[in-house]
């Protein structure tokens, strides 16, 4: 399996949330009608976010699935991407006490190192 990119993040996201496929796949076309790459900002700040925090229905399995996204992403080799990651994740768990409470048990070592820091 490659590594996501800018491009292929929401195609990568389906793959690793099978059960959300019809979702991303729906909101991927709305975005595309506008712009012709949607920014996966979008996808991390609809789904990722959401699921990490508790705010979309999603079972514990799942909310690792997530953290762990969120991880591989902060590493990726393609910066754009990774900062996607940053400032759509990241910056909104580090700044958020509440936030970090509520999603820390689902984050991944990296994130989890970031935040200590």
């Amino acid at each position: 399996m490659t590594e996501p990119n800018w491009y292929t993040f929401p195609d990568f996201l389906m793959r690793e949330l099978p059960e959300l496929r019809e979702e991303i796949e729906a909101e991927y076309y709305e975005y595309a009608e506008v712009v012709a790459n949607p920014m996966p900002h979008f996808f991390l700040g609809d789904f990722i976010l959401p699921i990490l925090s508790g705010q979309r229905p999603a079972d514990e399995a799942m909310r690792h699935r997530a953290g762990a996204i969120v991880d591989q992403l902060l590493s990726s080799s393609d910066e754009d991407l990774a900062g996607a990651a940053v400032t759509s994740v990241f910056e909104i768990i580090r700044d958020s006490p509440e936030l970090r409470d509520t999603t820390w048990p689902y984050l991944g070592p990296t994130m989890r190192d970031w935040l200590s820091r």
